[in-house]
């Protein structure tokens, strides 16, 4: 295969310039949210979903966004946490399965991560 390239998690072979499928180490000390899915809200913003790692994550925080190496991107602000079952929340602790809401215009995918 040209232009393989291996992911770095599994070693699984993929081509290069696809997505490898596979969540980036979150165990890493600042990642504190891995991106699993991504939902866009009409009227209201876009929604990521997945597990807090590490530190917990609250309304109103900054947070820098990177790709799944670990490179920023940009700082999002956290509008909302919406976990499953739980009404007004305002802090999703380590380990919880969330839903974090941001502002239009960042372009999300899976994978990417949340730092500190």
């Amino acid at each position: 295969m040209e232009n393989a390239k291996f992911c770095e998690y599994c070693g699984m072979r993929f081509q290069a310039g696809e997505a490898s499928g596979h969540l980036p180490d979150p165990d890493a000390k600042t990642t504190v949210f891995v991106v699993e899915d991504v939902f866009k809200i009409t009227g209201h913003g876009d929604v990521m979903t997945g597990r807090v790692t590490n530190q917990p994550i609250a309304v109103g925080e900054t947070l820098s966004l990177a790709d799944a190496a670990g490179n920023p991107i940009e700082h999002i602000t956290i509008k909302r946490i919406e976990m499953f079952g739980k009404a007004d929340v305002t802090t999703a602790e380590v380990g919880e399965n969330a839903g974090l809401m941001i502002d239009f215009g960042t372009k999300l995918k899976r994978g990417m991560i949340l730092q500190k």
